[in-house]
């Protein structure tokens, strides 16, 4: 007797714009402050940790601290205790181009979790459509590397509908 053929494992799934707590939770009663937001973010692996060490490799067991400073948009900036070196806490992550402050960023993503249109996230939030857009952008730039990275795959039989409202003709 011919054994039947095991069904292909299932696809892994996109990985979610923003970790579960957030979608779930009120931002604006977790992010009361902006050390709050960029220690939520850091702990949630949205940004790099905060205690990190120095990329210049002058201070091998300090940690940069975090000064207060009114010169960056989250009121905050790293700083070797050592060589003086200076770094946004958004360097390396997702909002390192966006000078908005994170809560309205934050609020945006969750309105992308939420397919919510540009015009719509920009009324709601009072972010500029120009960043929106921006910030769609780059999220989908970044999601459809994943799917490159990870790619999804169907059995013969299965049926796969796509949603044309993303499909763009590349331009030339």
């Amino acid at each position: 007797a011919a054994k039947a053929a095991a069904p292909p494992p299932a696809p892994e799934p996109l990985p979610p714009v923003l970790p579960a707590m957030l979608r779930s939770a009120d931002l604006r009663e977790l992010c009361t402050t902006p050390l709050r937001t960029l220690r939520l973010l850091a702990h949630h692996g949205m940004l790099q940790p905060l205690g990190r060490r120095c990329p210049k490799g002058c201070a091998p067991r300090k940690h940069m601290r975090l000064p207060a400073s009114a010169h960056y948009s989250d009121g905050y900036y790293l700083q070797c205790s050592r060589c003086t070196h200076k770094e946004n806490p958004r360097h390396g992550s997702l909002f390192a181009d966006f000078r908005t402050p994170l809560l309205p960023l934050l609020q945006v993503l969750l309105l992308f979790d939420f397919q919510t249109t540009v015009t719509t996230a920009a009324a709601q939030t009072g972010v500029s459509e120009k960043v929106v857009t921006r910030l769609y952008k780059l999220i989908r730039q970044r999601m459809q590397a994943w799917l490159a990275e990870h790619p999804i795959v169907y059995g013969p039989e299965e049926f796969v509908e796509i949603d044309e409202l993303y499909l763009k003709p590349e331009k030339e």
